[in-house]
């Protein structure tokens, strides 16, 4: 696999599958990594939050939400997702919460490939985990119900 360079916080890096970044995040801020793509790719990227509770965004071309992932309040975050078409993919980082100190994270690259037909699972159910996750911290009896559900699948 080729490396990709990517635009992070304002530094220009190349990465590659299986390389890491270490970034710090403060309240408030939000850290952007930009990753240029084909049509057909399939990208995993795992953010470590480590100590502070992160919500990652990712933005497609022309700013369409292609991913939101906020399904765990520490550790590993799975980002999981396949263009759909050519042209730079934006994710978008932030603490959920409005005061935390500040603290640091780190985004590593586990894949940027042609996807297979097994990648559209693997997206489904990071998906399918995040509105898990939604739902049970509604908290109300509907919304704790289909929590459960979506567990289930």
């Amino acid at each position: 696999m080729f490396p990709v360079t990517v635009l992070f916080a304002a530094s220009l890096l190349t990465i590659a599958p299986g390389l890491s970044v270490e970034q710090k995040i403060a309240s408030g801020e939000t850290k952007v990594l930009l990753v240029p793509l084909e049509a057909g790719q399939f990208v995993q990227v795992h953010i470590d939050q480590r100590q502070t509770n992160l919500v990652v965004v990712v933005l497609g071309p022309g700013n369409v939400t292609v991913a939101t992932r906020d399904v765990r309040d520490r550790g590993r975050e799975p980002v999981s997702f396949i263009s759909d078409r050519q042209g730079t993919y934006r994710f978008e980082i932030r603490s959920v919460l409005p005061r935390v100190p500040p603290s640091s994270f780190g985004v590593q690259v586990n894949a940027i490939r042609p996807a297979v037909p097994a990648d559209a699972r693997v997206v489904e159910a990071e998906a399918s985990a995040t509105e898990a996750s939604d739902a049970y911290r509604k908290g109300d009896r509907a919304s704790l119900r289909r929590s459960l559900e979506l567990r289930r699948r």
